[in-house]
This record gives C-alpha cells, sequence and structure tokens, in this order.
C-alpha cells in the first residue's frame, strides 16, 4: 500500500471536491480523492510497486509531498466520473421541470 500527496501551486482554479474514485491498474487499485489543491492517491494491492511504496506519505520518514500542476489529471477524473454517473430515477423527477398551477 502506498499513500501519495500532491499538492497544487497556487493559485488553485480548481475548487472542487472528489469522493473516493476508484481506479484498477493491472496488477493494483488505485483511489483518487481531491479537495481544493490537493490530491491524495492510495495504491492498494500485491502489485504495488518499490517506486510507489518510496513515495508514501504515511511510510516515509521523511513525509515526501509532491508539489505541482496536475489540475489536467484532476479534471480528466472529473470527466471520467460524470460520463459514467447513473442519474437516480427520483434525482431525474425532481429535475424535470414542473406545469404552472394556475391561481
Amino acid at each position: 500500500m502506498a499513500l501519495a500527496l500532491g499538492v497544487m501551486r497556487p493559485p488553485v482554479k480548481d475548487i472542487a471536491f472528489l469522493a473516493p474514485y476508484r481506479t484498477v491498474e493491472p496488477s493494483y487499485h488505485r483511489f483518487y480523492f481531491y479537495t481544493s489543491g490537493i490530491l491524495w492517491t492510495l495504491s492498494v494491492g500485491k502489485g504495488v510497486g518499490d517506486e510507489l511504496r518510496k513515495t508514501c506519505f504515511a511510510t516515509n520518514p521523511g513525509r515526501p509531498v509532491l508539489v505541482g500542476n496536475f489540475s489536467d489529471e484532476v479534471k480528466f477524473v472529473f470527466r471520467t466520473v460524470f460520463r459514467s454517473a447513473k442519474k437516480a430515477r427520483n434525482v431525474e423527477k425532481y429535475l424535470k421541470p414542473r406545469k404552472a398551477v394556475p391561481s
């Protein structure tokens, strides 16, 4: 397991929140969690390599934090999540325009 922490350089333009999102790599699972300029990436499974483990915020005594601009990656995950999101029927019903009630 490896937990990586990435922080965007200011000014952060992507003010948003992304609930944990799972991707499947060939030999392990990866979870992303984003909140306004901070990206947490948790890699879990036997296939997590030594390179990822070295960058682990939790187990590396140096507590490495990656600093850079990863807004394109965050936007890609947002687009992927929204494209595959299922709409609940009750929400669709609620969002439908309603007829005006005569007074």
